[in-house]
């Protein structure tokens, strides 16, 4: 026999308190109702013993929301963005919101798809997660303009009114040529991601400055661009640099998967780590302390960037501040280096 469903109205009758009490208490709100923390205390022990659980379909109608984030990215493969978009859903969990995702690397039907699911209004806020080189500024501000929430997580903000989340890449950078520069380190390559990125130009932008500053000439310093975020790229690209001849003392890679493949090309020329040539990657993603040697790199925050996204998410569309934050980076020294 299936169990008859608890309502508000049976745990109001309970706990000896209105429904609307009850209401206010579970939603966390004292608003319009206001209840002593004795009331809270027993009409959530109440909850607890009678088993309610709120009905989603009948929130959202009452609070014209339906308490879905889409969330758009580059790769749902890169282990960073992937650590970022969980830390991002246990913020909002908490909330009662759940993430819509949608793919754009894999298939450009999955983002009309998604954009027309929030045209409709499926969907409260829209979250951006990386380059998303197939959206534009213009893009980003017409469903800012519609009156939705969005807010940019590793991509630059094109207009104050959009939100957005990142770390400091250009401080990144310095952080890791200063390490590399004060292991004594004098011919460094820059391993960047695809061409026109704008974190990865930032990144490799405050390591050439630290290292120009030092006093390095520019024929010491290189840049290479993979093309990509993978390790097979960063593998193909210190392969081709090192196979023409070069001799680099030290890699600085813009994110741990272009380093541990940069690190296997290494390897492969018999050059070791770190003796031969200092390693650095960037983000600490979790492959980071289990490559071999264990990865040097400059780790983003990555719970406390969740946090800040989700909070400004849910924040009202109509805030007159959208909200940027940018979080210091901080290197974590390896075996690499």
């Amino acid at each position: 026999m299936q169990r008859q469903k608890v309502t508000l109205k049976d745990v109001g009758r309970e706990a000896g308190v209105t429904i609307g009490t009850v209401s206010a208490i579970v939603r966390g709100s004292r608003d319009r109702i206001f209840y002593s923390d004795e009331t809270r205390d027993r009409v959530l022990a109440v909850v607890a013993k009678l088993g309610y659980r709120v009905n989603p379909a009948a929130r959202s109608l009452r609070e014209g929301k339906t308490r879905t984030i889409g969330v758009m990215l580059d790769d749902i493969t890169l282990p960073f963005l992937a650590s970022l978009i969980c830390a991002v859903g246990k913020a909002l969990e908490p909330h009662g919101y759940s993430i819509l995702l949608c793919n754009m690397d894999a298939a450009g039907a999955a983002r009309e798809s998604l954009l027309q699911t929030f045209a409709r209004g499926h969907i409260d806020a829209f979250m951006l997660a990386g380059a998303l080189t197939r959206l534009t500024d213009e893009d980003i501000l017409a469903v800012q303009q519609r009156g939705h929430r969005v807010v940019l997580l590793e991509r630059p903000a094109p207009s104050p009114v959009i939100a957005s989340v990142g770390v400091d890449n250009q401080a990144g950078g310095h952080l890791a040529a200063a390490k590399l520069l004060a292991r004594g380190c004098r011919r460094l390559v820059m391993l960047g991601g695809p061409a026109g990125n704008a974190m990865s130009q930032l990144r490799i932008a405050g390591a050439l400055a630290t290292c120009r500053a030092a006093g390095l000439p520019a024929a010491a310093l290189t840049v290479l661009e993979s093309g990509g975020w993978t390790t097979a790229l960063g593998y193909e690209s210190m392969h081709r640099h090192l196979a023409a001849g070069h001799r680099p003392d030290a890699v600085f890679a813009c994110n741990d998967q272009l380093a541990i493949g940069a690190m296997w090309a290494l390897t492969a020329h018999q050059l070791a780590i770190p003796d031969a040539v200092a390693v650095i990657g960037f983000d600490d993603s979790p492959m980071a302390a289990f490559a071999h040697p264990p990865l040097t790199t400059v780790r983003q925050p990555v719970a406390a960037m969740g946090a800040a996204a989700a909070e400004l998410l849910i924040a009202p569309a109509t805030a007159d501040h959208a909200g940027q934050r940018h979080f210091p980076p901080e290197l974590i020294e390896r075996q690499t280096t």
